[in-house]
């Protein structure tokens, strides 16, 4: 058996939120990242036939990491 994976574009991109928490050691500053929404296409074929056996798409929403601000 062959087994291809095919990623899909990011779509559904979502901004991150801000946190702001008090300055002091517990507080660690972060840049954040936004979230999306991708799929995954995973082909499987026979060797020998080169047949498709199997087809499974599966979608994965990410979502963003916030923005944290130390004041």
């Amino acid at each position: 058996m062959n087994v291809e994976s095919i990623t899909g574009d990011k779509s559904k991109p979502t901004e991150p939120t801000t946190v702001k928490l008090p300055k002091g050691k517990d507080c660690i500053a972060a840049e954040g990242a936004p979230g999306f929404t991708i799929s995954d296409t995973r082909v499987i074929t026979d060797r020998k036939s080169g047949k498709e056996v199997s087809k499974t798409t599966r979608t994965v929403k990410y979502d963003p990491i916030p923005i944290v601000k130390c004041e």
